[in-house]
């Protein structure tokens, strides 16, 4: 008998897939959550009730919200989550009660639902700072939207994924609970990462969002073409859809150096995949960037346009430090958010 992608998903990793076909259809996804139990799963026993039950409700654009699912909760022994398109919950409410928990993978989700009455507890998260703020890039400066935090403030609990936004949270008056991403990629070895010959190619990746600030890389690569010319390679892909998982893996797995020129992100994911591939990340301090990169050992953090370029030129003239942190970056992370390390969190979350 030949067991369906569905069934051997929902017994690999003790989560039932409910309304998320077009999920199932995407290759990428499946092939990383797949090596992400094979190489870092791990299984705990929750703190409190031994068989809670989850329902995650996310969106069918937001493929971030559903990795973030498996990451968080598919390991963890004795909770089961399901998730539901919310769409399909906001049809069927009543599904609210077959589980413990509502769990809304962004804020405006929940304010979808708000007319439901719901009468179990309600876990809100705030992946990103553009579901508090504008997308402007001065948007520490301005207070966060009013009717969200009101929002926020009737939860049983508010998750989110980085200590940045936990601190803006706080002076709102919310308390939150972090709890970081990683990348579900699998690690390359350390005699994997070698520099190759020839120009040093530097890519970003992305959806089309403001906030990338994507100018920023195009400025980076017109300054560092002009001054090295051939020395270096810039290739950005960005798209209103994840790539496809053999042409992100070949990026990757093809460049050195990694750019985020972003003035908001949650993570960004794709920067802690490139890490763990073993390309060297320099980044705006935006997100968990500033939690995983320390400076001069495993990547940079760079606040303007002059300090990209300065670190650039810098690693074009030494290779052997190029090589050095492009290795330490993939074994740091590998630790800095392991599977230990999430559960961990997770356990914290539902101890709370």
């Amino acid at each position: 008998m030949r067991l369906s992608k569905r069934y051997i998903r929902e017994q690999l990793y003790n989560v039932k897939i409910v309304g998320i076909r077009c999920f199932l259809n995407d290759k990428y996804l499946l092939a990383r959550s797949r090596k992400q139990h094979k190489l870092r799963g791990s299984s705990v026993q929750i703190l409190g009730d031994p068989n809670p039950c989850m329902r995650m409700l996310y969106v069918h654009s937001g493929w971030a919200i559903y990795n973030v699912g498996v990451q968080w909760f598919s390991s963890i022994l004795g909770l089961q989550c399901t998730f539901v398109e919310v769409g399909e919950f906001l049809q069927h409410p009543e599904l609210e009660m077959e589980c413990d928990i509502v769990f809304f993978g962004y804020s405006y989700l929940f304010e979808l639902s708000k007319g439901l009455n719901l009468s179990k507890p309600i876990w809100v998260a705030v992946h990103d700072p553009n579901e508090l703020y504008p997308e402007v890039p001065h948007w520490k400066s301005l207070p966060p939207y009013p009717g969200v935090i009101a929002l926020l403030k009737q939860v049983a609990l508010v998750i989110t994924a980085s200590n940045e936004i936990e601190t803006h949270l706080a002076r709102a008056g919310i308390q939150s609970c972090v709890i970081p991403t990683c990348s579900m990629l699998a690690p390359r070895s350390v005699e994997e990462i070698k520099n190759r010959p020839g120009s040093l190619r530097v890519i970003t990746a992305g959806r089309i969002y403001k906030r990338k600030n994507y100018e920023l890389f195009k400025e980076i690569e017109k300054i560092v073409k002009r001054r090295s010319g051939r020395t270096f390679s810039f290739s950005a892909r960005w798209n209103y859809t994840p790539l496809p998982e053999v042409e992100y893996m070949k990026r990757l797995d093809a460049c050195e150096i990694y750019l985020v020129t972003s003035y908001q992100e949650g993570g960004p994911i794709p920067a802690m995949d490139a890490m763990l591939r073993g390309a060297l990340v320099l980044s705006t301090p935006v997100g968990q960037m500033p939690e995983l990169i320390q400076g001069g050992y495993n990547g940079y953090i760079c606040r303007n346009l002059d300090e990209f370029v300065q670190r650039l030129e810098e690693l074009k003239n030494d290779p052997s430090l190029l090589l050095t942190m492009r290795r330490n970056a993939s074994q740091y992370i590998q630790v800095a958010r392991s599977r230990k390390v999430i559960v961990a969190a997770v356990q914290r979350a539902l101890a709370a």
